[in-house]
């Protein structure tokens, strides 16, 4: 049997146990020319009604209603509006759940079904208002064979369609939206605001033991290595205290098959959906729903040398509120808690950091002993609950610094290469450019330069890169710079009328000329011609 086909029966049956005095009231309330008469015996039950003909003359026409089942003595009609009526035949049999599709939703069954469910039987509505905004909250299935709660907007005219006109005075409106993140006391309404976190959808076991966590210990101390502690600490403070700030996770490696997307996946199958994983395209977006609306912001597969990503994620890990852009609604502020994790391929240059930051925890993961192993998902999905159990025994531990560790306990070869990079940045994208432009000025042996030219070609939108910027990046590397105002032609000068000024100068690796040996031994050559 169907599952449209059960909840037909279902709401009918229980409509015509229930609600079969209601069947005179509505037919009263659609058509004012419609009476009713007690029985001669005076018992009180309803047993005949008349109405004024739609069809023709006035004239009583008669119909029975035993039990609440209506059954016409004649032909006639009955006004459902000015522009509407319904045509009864002789005999003609009708239930109260009939009674109540035709009149209360013009026959409609699929909207009488929704709206008797959610009004008389007090099934949870499926939809929220919000700001006068329409929303629909579903079960998303998994390939796991579970669900995740899950919310889209949704049109008022598709509202009507579904669940008739009556419905919409049903669904609840809320003043705003809030975050509210909570795993273990999850409220979806914080006084009349809809909280925009899912509910958690694991309960830890009551116990576990080193065998039922071994899997899952196995991919901490994957991913963390000698810092394996501090990982569990990390995993404990997004479950038991998801509103505290952490440090941006980066975890690198330049190898495949390291454990860096397994473990971005069973954080999904932890969190479902306040996880999401997303590209530096989502987050230079303007509209943020696409990660606004979760706690954990995983950032996969991707090198995070543009300025404008890497101040959006470093903002976004301190901000604490975010603006939600979404298409097709009015814009809302939330207070904000996501966890920033960075996944890269690229080992040395995937970000640029600066000496002062600490707001970065950066790893560099192994490749998998042993290989993949293709059922470690599921290995540790089933791990869920034993694993909770291991977080909520933990010891308490405070925070100590804006991003809960110290400064120290998150320190790692990697970070530190990573800064020193990043030191670097300017001076090695000079060499890439500088290598371009003597590719295509082959007969050029000398390259020169000013650092504002620099600059201006290449920064100019990049508020960040300053003309001292680069003037230290030069300096620093011991860049060569004439001591003396230079007249040869420039690399990059839109200008030539422009004051000469003091430059650097860079010899030409794709010179095709002839070097000072070959032209000795060439003068040579000319002076030992006989004629």
């Amino acid at each position: 049997m169907s599952e449209g086909l059960k909840a037909y029966r279902t709401v009918s049956n229980y409509y015509n146990l229930h609600n079969h005095e209601d069947t005179l009231n509505i037919l009263k309330r659609k058509d004012k020319t419609i009476h009713n008469s007690k029985n001669k015996s005076g018992d009180g039950v309803i047993r005949s009604g008349f109405c004024v003909d739609a069809n023709g003359p006035q004239k009583r026409v008669d119909f029975t209603i035993v039990s609440g089942f209506i059954k016409c003595k004649t032909n006639f009609s009955i006004k459902l509006n000015d522009k509407t009526k319904i045509d009864f035949q002789e005999n003609e049999k009708l239930s109260p759940w009939d009674v109540y599709v035709i009149f209360e939703h013009a026959g409609n069954e699929l909207a009488a079904i929704n709206l008797f469910s959610f009004r008389f039987l007090r099934v949870e509505l499926p939809h929220i208002k919000v700001g006068g905004n329409l929303f629909v909250k579903f079960k998303k299935p998994t390939t796991k064979g579970d669900e995740i709660e899950a919310m889209k907007t949704y049109s008022r005219q598709a509202l009507k369609e579904k669940f008739g006109g009556g419905y919409i005075e049903e669904v609840h409106d809320y003043d705003d939206f809030v975050m509210f993140p909570d795993n273990k006391n999850y409220r979806p309404v914080i006084g009349n605001c809809y909280n925009h976190y899912s509910r958690f959808m694991h309960k830890p076991s009551s116990s576990y033991t080193d065998e039922s966590i071994m899997h899952s210990m196995g991919m901490i101390k994957h991913i963390f290595g000698e810092q394996w502690e501090l990982g569990l600490v990390y995993m404990q403070q997004i479950y038991l205290n998801p509103m505290q700030r952490l440090p941006i996770l980066g975890l690198t490696s330049k190898e495949n098959k390291t454990g860096k997307s397994t473990f971005g996946r069973w954080l999904r199958a932890i969190y479902g959906y306040n996880t999401v994983t997303i590209g530096p395209k989502e987050l230079n977006s303007d509209f943020s729903a696409s990660y606004g609306k979760s706690n954990i912001v995983i950032i996969d597969e991707a090198n995070f040398q543009e300025k404008k990503t890497l101040e959006n994620i470093k903002s976004l890990a301190t901000a604490d509120t975010l603006l939600i852009n979404e298409k097709g609604i009015n814009n809302y502020d939330i207070e904000w808690f996501a966890k920033i994790l960075m996944f890269s391929n690229d080992e040395n240059d995937f970000v640029n950091i600066s000496k002062q930051e600490t707001r970065y925890w950066i790893r560099k993961v192994p490749t998998i002993p042993g290989g993949a192993n293709d059922e470690i998902h599921n290995i540790l999905r089933d791990e869920i609950p034993d694993f909770l159990a291991l977080l909520e025994s933990l010891p308490h531990v405070e925070s100590q610094g804006r991003t809960f560790f110290a400064d120290s306990d998150i320190q790692t070869e990697e970070l530190t290469k990573t800064k020193k990079n990043s030191e670097n940045r300017i001076y090695r994208e000079v060499l890439d450019r500088l290598s371009i432009e003597g590719e295509q000025n082959p007969k050029e042996h000398t390259l020169y330069f000013r650092a504002d030219e620099f600059r201006d070609r290449f920064y100019n939108n990049d508020k960040l890169t300053t003309i001292n910027v680069v003037r230290k990046s030069l300096r620093d590397e011991n860049w060569n710079m004439d001591k003396s105002p230079n007249l040869h032609a420039r690399c990059w000068s839109e200008n030539q009328s422009l004051k000469p000024s003091k430059s650097y100068s860079y010899l030409n690796p794709h010179w095709e000329g002839l070097t000072e040996d070959q032209l000795i031994q060439n003068k040579k050559e000319q002076d030992e011609v006989p004629f």
